[in-house]
């Protein structure tokens, strides 16, 4: 690689997290989704539930856990953390748009 990709690479890698949560905030406002929870709200959740995916039970750091809102978005949800599950990629991605809450 080029010293500039290289340059760009360490740039996303050190900012990675600060890029998902923008992300993760366009897609709540796209969708008009009232509410939103803080990084240290969903810390916290993440350490209330053991750092665990609430469907399949793997843990950090084996897995990445994605923030899930038990009812979707599309559905009328909010984004406050009352809304808010922690579930691996799979997980997440297999529930796909329906309104199920494993707390």
């Amino acid at each position: 690689p080029t010293y500039r990709a290289e340059i760009a690479q360490k740039h996303h890698q050190k900012y990675k997290a600060y890029y998902k949560q923008k992300t993760c905030e366009r897609k709540v406002r796209r969708k008009g989704a009232e509410g939103s929870h803080t990084d240290a709200e969903w810390e916290a959740l993440k350490a209330k539930h053991a750092y665990t995916c609430l469907r399949c039970g793997k843990q950090e750091p084996t897995i990445a856990l994605t923030r899930d809102h038990v009812k979707p978005l599309i559905l009328g949800g909010t984004d406050y953390i009352e809304n808010i599950q922690p579930l691996c990629h799979g997980c997440n991605s297999a529930k796909n748009d329906k309104e199920i809450d494993y707390r």
